[in-house]
């Protein structure tokens, strides 16, 4: 099984890239510029710029399973191309915002929610499973605080009262993981 984990440089796909290595599942890592990345020593990487359909069949070949960022402008074009390559499985890093009664007034909802309409279009003819991961605030988000409560003010929040319950990368790593480690026990024998 091979998994490609797009949008390498963020600290999820980051995370979960170590987690399949230390599995032994052997992943490559994607990203618009892979020259930045520093995946574990034996990890391979490729140019994959999901604004850039021209890179997506290389990305592609030989692979199983995908981890893949919420990106609407080509969405449909990756997955006819991950069908094409016979892909299995896309796991979609989307957001908890497509779950909102205003989902399709929202800017932030409407792209992920058009990432999962192209992928489910695809998946419903068969071509491969999706699992959508729908998180709300990353924890790392609240780094931004740090200078504030270094120097002893409150961090400047919009909704100061507001409770929020922020999910840790790791988290969602573990959780995307799960996905096509469990979809890919299912075939063997």
């Amino acid at each position: 099984m091979t998994v490609l984990v797009t949008g390498s440089r963020g600290r999820g796909a980051s995370t979960l890239i170590g987690l399949l290595d230390a599995a032994g599942i052997k992943v490559t890592a994607a990203s618009k510029n892979p020259a930045d990345l520093s995946p574990p020593h034996g990890v391979d990487t490729v140019r994959c710029d999901l604004t850039d359909p021209t890179t997506f069949d290389a990305a592609l070949t030989g692979t199983d399973a995908v981890f893949l960022y919420a990106e609407a402008a080509h969405a449909g074009t990756f997955a006819d191309r991950a069908r094409a390559a016979g892909v299995e499985h896309i796991v979609l890093l989307s957001s908890s915002s497509a779950l909102a009664p205003d989902a399709a007034g929202n800017a932030i909802a409407t792209s992920h929610l058009a990432a999962e309409h192209a992928l489910s279009t695809a998946a419903d003819t068969g071509a491969f499973e999706a699992t959508y991961l729908r998180p709300g605030a990353f924890a790392s988000n609240a780094l931004q605080w740090s200078r504030a409560l270094r120097t002893g003010h409150a961090p400047a929040l919009p909704y100061p009262h507001a409770h929020g319950d922020p999910i840790h990368e790791r988290d969602i790593a573990e959780a995307a993981l799960a996905v096509p480690t469990d979809h890919a026990a299912a075939f063997r024998p």
